[in-house]
């Protein structure tokens, strides 16, 4: 057997498959120099033993027909040859074929390499994205944990700052008393003081008298308000100390011409912001069974036992801890 190609005398593959003719057992590159395609070659099978090439179809060569005459063939031979004429075109237009859906094939899976290509750049991409926005989110969070704990110091600064300067409000009424429970009641503000600071034995203190009064709103009597301002908080507390001590607020309730009972309160003067704290302070001492509650020099004190340490209810924070 030559190792050649019997169409264009060149080399055949050594690695690859070729063509070889049963007959005369000579070579052939497949697709480019036979009739038959590479991958018909490989769909072939046992009939690849039984292939013959153009010119050996061509002339009924057979290996028990050597001592005939070339140009004649036997019957089955040249029947087999005819058949074999009759399915070449058909071969070669299988081949043709085979070969446009190889290449299409090809083309398509090319494509789809391509497209793979492409979308895992857009997914890289993509990937690429969302890990700067992480990054970015990142630190967001981390500015707005900054953010939070920068609010958090000024709401504590700014709790602090409203306490000072509601202090500062309530020491500048420390030296204020008030007597409350006047109701419907047409009283002489100066000339009941002037009564109140005999009883005490004050007479000598100076003071500043004033009225506020309240008119009668759904059916509720109107009342009026005295405040006595005195000259410092020392002289202030001394007669509230006397009234206490002696009880003269009854004394003081027999010099209202009333037809009902009359019943005064005389107590330090609180800021708005402060007799709400009271109030509430007062709410919570009554549902939880505290055992005191007071005012003294305009600070809110609480005892939560007869033993416990007394607490300074200055802030919202203070009565909220309660």
């Amino acid at each position: 057997m030559s190792g050649r190609c019997g169409t264009c005398d060149k080399p055949l593959p050594t690695d690859a498959d070729f063509a070889k003719c049963k007959v005369c057992k000579i070579g052939f590159h497949l697709s480019s120099c036979s009739t038959v395609s590479d991958s018909s070659w490989k769909t072939m099978g046992e009939r690849r033993q039984t292939w013959k090439c153009p010119s050996c179809r061509n002339l009924g060569v057979n290996t028990k027909s050597s001592s005939k005459p070339s140009g004649t063939p036997e019957p089955k031979e040249r029947k087999d040859s005819e058949k074999s004429n009759e399915t070449d075109p058909i071969m070669r237009k299988l081949d043709e074929k085979f070969d446009t859906m190889q290449k299409h094939f090809d083309s398509v899976m090319e494509d789809f390499k391509k497209t793979l290509t492409f979308y895992g750049g857009q997914i890289e991409d993509l990937t690429t994205s969302l890990k700067l926005v992480e990054q970015k989110n990142v630190k967001i969070e981390k500015e707005l944990e900054a953010q939070k704990e920068i609010n958090t110091e000024l709401k504590t600064r700014v709790r602090k700052l409203e306490t000072i300067v509601e202090q500062k409000e309530q020491r500048e009424k420390n030296n204020i008393m008030e007597i409350t429970g006047f109701k419907d009641n047409v009283v002489d503000e100066k000339l009941f003081v002037r009564q109140l600071m005999e009883k005490v034995g004050a007479t000598d203190v100076q003071v500043q008298v004033k009225k506020s009064v309240k008119p009668p709103k759904d059916e509720k009597p109107g009342t009026s308000t005295i405040y006595v301002h005195f000259q410092s908080e020392e002289d202030r507390n001394n007669v509230l100390s006397v009234i206490k001590q002696r009880k003269l607020y009854d004394e003081m309730n027999a010099t209202i011409q009333s037809s009902n009972p009359v019943r005064l309160f005389f107590n330090e003067v609180l800021t708005p912001y402060y007799k709400s704290l009271f109030y509430e302070a007062r709410r919570i001492k009554s549902e939880k069974n505290f055992a005191y509650l007071w005012i003294k020099n305009g600070k809110i004190l609480l005892k939560k036992t007869a033993d416990s340490q007394t607490q300074v209810l200055s802030s919202k924070d203070d009565i909220g801890r309660l």
